[in-house]
């Protein structure tokens, strides 16, 4: 179960998506949200708790960059409007944290102590996507990683699991059992010529053990490259979850950030859950 919700944000577009998609799964969960921003390494920790949320004050007190006061202004924003759709008399637990420290450097050390990590999709071009914090997140935590578009209707509704039988895809999978529960369609997908263990039927098998009912799906390559066969079937079936593991190593023991990891990154049409 969900317990520890951490959000990174910086105070750009794309921050609306994440918070809104780490309140709405708190509310399912009664998970505690952690928004986190870096803050130059000269500034002062600021630390805004829901039960004493007073953004204005907050604001005042933050040694940092306007960027850093629109995230707090913003996370601000999301939780009232996420505590008014709510169920009424709900309180969502949530704090915002401005500490000292690179961006990957923070998600690293409080990564570790969560239980799932959100990251949207920058809204524009960066310079280098996948970027050091995404990577971080993945490779330092030890914790899965939701990276989600930047416009999100709904999540686990439909979901995609990614399988090729490798210790990275089982852990995806064990780390995503609470939005698989809720799914109304799972569907187990294997992409080209997988080796036996990859086999879908024994997840399938195992899903059931944990009352989700799963669809197998085998995808034949035709031609083309195993990232551009599974995102295809993903939009045709309306998924709106990917489960898989990240730096997938069953073909060559050593981990990779492989073709397959990259353009499900990259993509922005659908959210996807990675671990490592």
């Amino acid at each position: 179960m969900f317990k520890k919700i951490l959000a990174p944000i910086r105070g750009a577009h794309e921050d609306a998506a994440a918070l809104d998609v780490a309140f709405m799964l708190a509310g399912q969960f009664g998970a505690r949200v952690e928004a986190v921003c870096a803050a130059p390494s000269n500034a002062a920790s600021v630390t805004v708790d829901t039960v004493e949320l007073k953004p204005a004050d907050a604001v005042a007190r933050l040694e940092g960059t306007e960027l850093h006061r629109a995230a707090l202004i913003l996370f601000s924003e999301r939780l009232e409007n996420a505590s008014s759709i709510g169920p009424q008399g709900s309180v969502l637990s949530a704090r915002f944290s401005a500490l000292p420290g690179t961006e990957a450097d923070l998600l690293a050390v409080n990564g570790r102590v969560s239980d799932l990590i959100i990251i949207a999709h920058p809204a524009g071009a960066e310079p280098a996507w996948p970027n050091l914090s995404l990577e971080s997140a993945i490779r330092e935590t030890g914790t899965p990683v939701l990276l989600i578009p930047r416009v999100v209707s709904r999540i686990g509704g439909r979901t995609v699991v990614a399988w090729n039988g490798s210790v990275e895809a089982a852990r995806a999978v064990r780390f995503a059992l609470p939005l698989l529960r809720q799914s109304i369609h799972t569907f187990v997908m294997t992409v080209g010529d997988q080796p036996r263990r990859s086999s879908g039927a024994k997840l399938v098998e195992y899903l059931r053990c944990h009352e989700v009912s799963g669809e197998i799906v085998a995808l034949p390559l035709q031609g083309r490259s195993e990232s551009a066969t599974l995102l295809e079937e993903c939009l045709v079936r309306e998924a709106d979850l990917v489960v898989m593991g990240a730096f997938t190593r069953y073909r060559t023991d050593r981990p990779t950030f492989g073709s397959m990891t990259q353009a499900m990154i990259t993509q922005a049409q659908v959210s996807v859950l990675m671990a490592q």
